[in-house]
């Protein structure tokens, strides 16, 4: 494929007349060649959102914590999994770079995607509530910052929207008041509000129960998938430069891709979030005896916990409840054949998920526009399942942190590159404006670095990466080392070579005497990098100030969020 350059100067105004026969002749010249072909010498991007799903990608594969390796040990069995479970993914991972290495800035949706769509940290900024507050609230600290797709618009770009790309891919009301979660008044040059997802018309399979372990197959064939729908909406769009639909409450709505400008599509999928279901044909694809042999033992992660604090076991109340784990023999082997009929469900709707990706994949590649697109795929957060008894989200352990994330530049030769240096979803802000040639540090107080360098054969920037959860709790990755703050009190927290430990089973603060110099350069970074976010625009009176609160001033209360 041919390949234009990254950054591209302008045609600058000739400092010698010229005559108009030339002119003339030059106009009918170009009227030879598509007028986008005239107009983009900048890149367009495609930006795939999915929710919920924790890295299964096949350049995750050599990595022993991934889920896949863990429900699969045997390489061949899993990579032929995984060729049946994301086919599509693994193809635009064998186009670009998979970062194995990529933590969320907070392990639940809406403050993670807050952070990447603003390119602020969730511990700077504390905008950590879930299911609450929108973008622009008055109670937003971020209620004033710049997204990523009006960043674009700004700079000459149509921003155009479908799915779930903000917490919410619809408005809502209250009263007589629109709620404005996609961020359709300052974000979009033209968005769909679509419902995403599943149409929960489910057959519960044995085992599923009360959200979130909810689960089974969908009775509705594929054609009736709201997802399904959404991705062939945005394939449309790009076979036919305009596509035309009804938003969920029936008023019709259009996109349509101007010629003479680039744009940047968002796609947000809100599979594989709970419940857990898909077509059958797509929980056939994960037959259950190809993790029999999984290495999931809930008595050794039991054991795992003797050298963490009681404020780090999270949801282990979870693997009791869904599972009935009660840490007896007997119970564990249950325990984990429930666990298991739970993670086949899950990669079923992860299948379905793959398929609509491969939707608007198929479409790009039949598009005038394949050979100047640049696709990030990303998803918000990663999941747990049953690593130190911990089920699901809202945990700085690594399952939980653990996102998907593909770069993939079509205009340059495949790839399929893996990049194992630790990066943040924040990095996505800054690397999507340096790739659309738009200059200086973007956004001017953000957190992320670029990351252009690894996708043309370099090495992404070594820097520290920051995650929180709650208002006091931190996790910081330097290298191979990480240290979770849940306090000040140094022995209630934890520090790991990941390297050596990549599975987190020694806290080595509970190994020594003293606090290793490593903890304390770490600690150091942690409060460097979380000086409060600045707003900007005036708060109503009245409105209290959400703050992050520092971790050395916290206490070891466990948070808990119901958010998603």
């Amino acid at each position: 494929m041919s390949r234009s350059a990254p950054f591209s100067h302008p045609l600058r105004t000739p400092i010698w007349p010229v005559p108009a026969r030339c002119l003339l002749l030059l106009t009918a010249f170009l009227s030879l060649f598509p007028a986008s072909a005239q107009a983009q010498s900048r890149p367009n991007f495609v930006f795939i959102a999915l929710d919920d799903l924790v890295p299964l990608s096949a350049g995750n594969l050599g990595d022993p914590t991934a889920l896949l390796s863990v429900l699969v040990p045997n390489p061949v069995a899993r990579y032929e999994l995984s060729a049946r479970i994301t086919p599509n993914l693994n193809r635009l991972a064998s186009r670009g770079v998979t970062f194995t290495q990529t933590w969320a800035s907070y392990p639940l949706c809406n403050a993670s995607r807050a952070a990447l769509l603003t390119g602020i940290s969730a511990a700077r900024s504390g905008y950590s509530q879930e299911n609450k507050y929108p973008l622009r609230d008055q109670h937003s600290q971020l209620r004033d910052a710049t997204t990523l797709p009006q960043r674009l618009r700004q700079a000459g770009y149509d921003s155009l929207g479908l799915g779930k790309i903000f917490h919410f891919a619809e408005a809502t009301t209250i009263g007589t008041t629109v709620v404005d979660w996609p961020d359709l008044a300052r974000s979009w040059t033209a968005y769909l509000q679509r419902t995403c997802g599943t149409l929960e018309q489910v057959i519960p399979a044995p085992g599923s129960g009360p959200s979130p372990l909810n689960f089974g197959v969908e009775q509705a064939g594929v054609d009736a998938q709201p997802d399904w729908i959404n991705a062939g909406l945005a394939a449309t769009l790009l076979r036919d430069g305009f596509v035309q639909a009804n938003d969920r409450l029936g008023i019709p709505g259009s996109m349509a891709i101007n010629p003479t400008r680039p744009f940047f599509l968002a796609v947000g999928f809100r599979r594989p979030h709970t419940p857990w279901t898909a077509p059958k044909e797509f929980i056939d694809r994960v037959p259950f005896d190809a993790l029999n042999a999984a290495r999931i033992n809930l008595l050794t992660e039991l054991r795992d916990l003797s050298d963490v604090t009681r404020v780090s076991k999270g949801n282990h109340s979870r693997v009791k409840a869904f599972f009935g784990f009660n840490g007896s023999p007997r119970a564990a082997r249950s325990a984990r054949l429930r666990l298991l009929v739970a993670a086949r469900y899950y990669l079923g709707a992860a299948a379905f998920a793959d398929a609509c990706v491969g939707r608007v994949l198929d479409a790009l590649d039949a598009s005038p526009y394949a050979r100047n697109t640049i696709v990030v795929l990303w998803s918000d957060h990663g999941y747990s399942w049953g690593q130190k008894l911990h089920f699901g989200k809202s945990s700085l352990w690594e399952p939980s942190l653990r996102a998907e994330f593909i770069l993939a530049d079509l205009r340059a030769a495949a790839v399929g590159r893996i990049e194992n240096q630790p990066v943040s979803l924040v990095d996505i802000y800054p690397t999507v404006c340096a790739l659309a040639g738009i200059r200086g540090k973007q956004p001017a107080d953000g957190d992320g670095r670029s990351l252009t360098a690894a996708l043309y054969g370099g090495r992404a920037p070594a820097h520290p990466i920051l995650a929180n959860y709650g208002p006091r709790q931190r996790a910081i990755r330097m290298g191979p080392w990480k240290y979770i703050a849940y306090t000040d009190k140094d022995e209630l927290n934890e520090l790991y070579n990941l390297r050596k430990a990549p599975f987190e089973r020694r806290n080595l603060i509970r190994d020594n005497s003293k606090l290793p110099a490593i903890a304390l350069r770490l600690k150091k970074q942690i409060l460097r990098l979380t000086p409060p976010y600045p707003s900007h625009s005036p708060r109503p009176p009245g409105t209290p100030a959400p703050t992050a609160t520092p971790f050395r001033e916290g206490s070891h209360r466990r948070v808990t969020s119901a958010g998603s």
